[in-house]
């Protein structure tokens, strides 16, 4: 095994929670808890005036970074990613979830292709009540379709701390779009790699 992939393998993934307060980060805190991948570190990034103590699960590492006053969707990304360790990272905000398996395919599909540093998965949509819905994302990488259509959602994909190291960061300018303009500065450095199983839920 080459030390790239057992790097990708062994090493800690950082998964990067933004949360508003919301009742659904129970939901998504529990999904990191199942992953059948180990280990795993969650930086939660606190941008609401309410307490999230009671929705960490026991087993998970934990760090809250709570924040004297609401930050910006981009803030709270470079927040977490300042505080990451981890040598993969992962975005997952309050409301979304990811199956079990989500992060150990994803470094199965870089395994796959060595060259590739990112990876997503299909996202399926969820009601608000937990139904199922029809709507899949499900688009193959092309970079050139990626500059007119945000087709990866956030917490599809798993992608190096590399990339991070090489200047990708989040544009506080943007109020929304701001996970489209950072994928747009990774498909720079990289391309990615498409997981066609549904692993990831928004």
């Amino acid at each position: 095994m080459s030390e790239k992939s057992e790097s990708r393998t062994n090493k800690l993934v950082t998964i990067i929670c933004r949360s508003i307060g919301r009742s659904f980060l129970k939901n998504a805190l529990d999904s990191i808890s199942n992953q059948s991948h180990k280990p795993i570190e969650v930086i939660l990034v606190n941008s609401s005036e309410n307490r999230l103590e009671t929705f960490l699960p026991t087993d998970l590492q934990v760090t809250v970074i709570d924040q004297a006053k609401p930050l910006s969707r981009a803030d709270a990304a470079n927040v977490g990613i300042d505080a990451a360790k981890g040598s993969l990272l992962l975005f997952l905000d309050d409301d979304d979830y990811i199956s079990s398996d989500h992060i150990t395919n994803l470094i199965s599909k870089l395994h796959s292709e060595p060259s590739v540093r990112a990876a997503y998965s299909r996202t399926q949509r969820v009601a608000s009540d937990g139904k199922l819905l029809d709507q899949i994302y499900c688009t193959d990488f092309d970079p050139i379709l990626l500059m007119r259509d945000n087709y990866i959602p956030i917490h599809s994909v798993l992608f190096e701390r590399s990339l991070i190291d090489e200047g990708c960061r989040f544009d506080p300018q943007f109020e929304i779009y701001e996970d489209w303009d950072f994928w747009l500065q990774v498909a720079q450095k990289t391309k990615f790699a498409h997981l066609p199983e549904v692993t990831a839920f928004y």
